[in-house]
């Protein structure tokens, strides 16, 4: 379960379902109702070039998260991020850095379990994890991977991105890893960026989101194109990531 502040101006936190799938050294992040709508587009055959009708088609399952999904290779210690946009799809390939625990000697009890404390600075943030052995496998949100254990909960210190294990499945085997992420349905759409171009166009989308949307088709009154400027200028976006 992930509970996040995306902006200044959020009155509240949003929440959403997040799933990791685990092989071997093998992670994939994502979003489950980003994955769910991109399940529907693919089957459909509709292109991001035509928003109206994939809104329409897509509607209940609106996602919050940021719309990209992460392959991390804990051997190689490399990631891929996939990220899916109105204006196009675009994928990243860097190494994977992953946080420096410091261990702590505290504990606290979390549905019937003695969880373990430990915190680290990471994605300029200071975090908290607790954490069980218990549990037969890493598990870890995003790329918070490093403990002796599965993390149960991770928040930041100012509490605006809040991470708990609700659950967990054990398959005997998971031989379709990688064709389970729908990123890889559409492997050949993605146009490859290096980091300093993923951050260069995220800035674009960040400051122009409107004109873009109504490029790739979308149909926006001009009251409403103005209100989205205005609150653009007002708002402060809190990322998770800051690289995206």
């Amino acid at each position: 379960l992930y509970n996040f502040k995306k902006d200044s101006l959020s009155k509240k936190n949003y929440s959403e379902i997040v799933s990791v799938l685990v092989n071997n050294n093998g992670r994939f992040y994502r979003a489950q109702n980003r994955i769910i709508s991109d399940s529907i587009a693919y089957t459909k055959n509709i292109k991001y070039t035509h928003p109206n009708e994939l809104i329409n088609s897509t509607e209940s399952y609106t996602s919050r998260v940021d719309n990209v999904t992460i392959e991390m290779d804990l051997n190689t210690m490399k990631k891929k991020k996939r990220i899916f946009t109105f204006d196009k799809a675009v994928a990243n390939v860097d190494d994977l850095i992953l946080p420096k625990w410091s261990l702590t000697n505290d504990t606290i009890h979390h549905q019937h379990r003695i969880l373990k404390k430990a915190v680290t600075k990471y994605l300029n943030r200071e975090w908290i994890a607790y954490y069980t052995e218990e549990i037969p496998m890493q598990i870890a949100p995003y790329t918070f991977y490093g403990l002796p254990g599965a993390i149960v909960l991770l928040e930041d210190q100012n509490k605006i991105f809040q991470f708990e294990l609700i659950n967990y499945k054990m398959k005997p085997n998971l031989d379709n890893f990688y064709e389970t992420g729908i990123s890889f349905r559409r492997k050949g759409d993605f146009e490859f960026l290096s980091s300093k171009e993923l951050f260069k166009y995220g800035n674009i989308l960040l400051n122009n989101s409107p004109q873009l949307l109504m490029n790739a088709g979308l149909q926006l009154e001009e009251e409403k194109v103005k209100k989205m400027e205005e609150n653009h200028k007002k708002r402060k976006y809190i990322f998770l990531d800051p690289s995206l």
